[in-house]
């Protein structure tokens, strides 16, 4: 079944005749019933509690970096994401490819996939429009700490933007870091990933 729901047009309603006339006024109402009776179909299929939501398009994007990136030690890093598995209407990647904007007001999940080379620890947090955002829904700072000298990082947000907003992935490890790529038995890991998705109205 498709995830797509049928978009009945405006019917071409009969023209009016001069005088009143029972025929005209039954083929008027047939037309308005069919049309109504398409758009209540509709309106239960989407507000069907098990299903609907098969029927709604979110803006999201999955964006990714297969090259390393060498992060500054003590100092705070703006994560690099220059390739896309995906982007729809509603997310743009700014120049300079660690930015990223979204086109419509309300709450976001970011969610974040990094392969550390590290000693030492790294922390993890997101910016608005160039600042730390103090408005998160969900944690604000995560803190890894480096196990045979790796770190995989996997954390969530979530944090309410508004339209024109953008966020950006911010790390500060505590020793020299490097971002890796994995590129070996043909797993193709990138060095970081970051998914971007609309859930709903702040």
């Amino acid at each position: 079944m498709a995830n797509e729901i049928d978009r009945p047009e405006p019917p071409a309603l009969p023209l009016a005749t001069d005088d009143y006339s029972v025929k005209y006024f039954d083929q008027l109402n047939n037309v308005l019933r069919f049309f109504f009776t398409r758009i209540s179909a509709n309106f239960d299929a989407l507000m069907n509690q098990d299903s609907g939501g098969r029927f709604l398009h979110f803006p999201y994007a999955v964006l990714y970096n297969d090259a390393n990136q060498v992060l500054n030690a003590t100092s705070v890093n703006a994560i690099d994401v220059p390739d896309t598995r995906h982007i729809t209407q509603g997310v743009e990647l700014l120049s300079g490819n660690d930015s990223i904007q979204v086109t419509y007001r309300g709450a976001y999940r970011v969610d974040v996939k990094a392969n550390v080379a590290t000693a030492g620890t790294v922390l993890v947090w997101l910016s608005k429009n160039g600042t730390s955002a103090s408005n998160y829904i969900a944690d604000t700072t995560n803190k890894f700490e480096s196990v045979n000298s790796k770190i995989q990082i996997v954390t969530s947000y979530i944090v309410e933007l508004g339209a024109g907003d953008n966020i950006s992935v911010l790390m500060n490890p505590s020793a020299s870091a490097t971002l890796t790529a994995d590129s070996s038995s043909g797993s193709g890991i990138p060095a970081t990933e970051i998914n971007v998705a609309f859930v709903g109205n702040a």
